[in-house]
């Protein structure tokens, strides 16, 4: 697993939680305006902390695109 003790994020007990729970490979929660503020966290096997970054590039393109096609509409 990626996230160590210490590396605290705002949100890595609930990460940590998450994953657990879920039996997951990787947790990544981004929780905006929440209760305790802003904050990213993740949990994530090695294997699957290589690939992220992409996934991630390829879901904020996705955001925008829905974003700017919203302000068209």
């Amino acid at each position: 697993m990626i996230s160590t003790p210490e590396e605290h994020g705002e949100y890595d007990q609930e990460c940590n939680e998450l994953f657990k729970a879920l039996e997951a490979e990787g947790v990544l929660l981004c929780v905006c305006k929440g209760k305790r503020g802003s904050g990213f966290s993740a949990c994530l096997t090695e294997e699957l902390a290589g690939k992220v970054p992409a996934v991630l590039r390829k879901m904020a393109d996705m955001i925008e695109a829905d974003a700017k096609a919203a302000a068209n509409n």
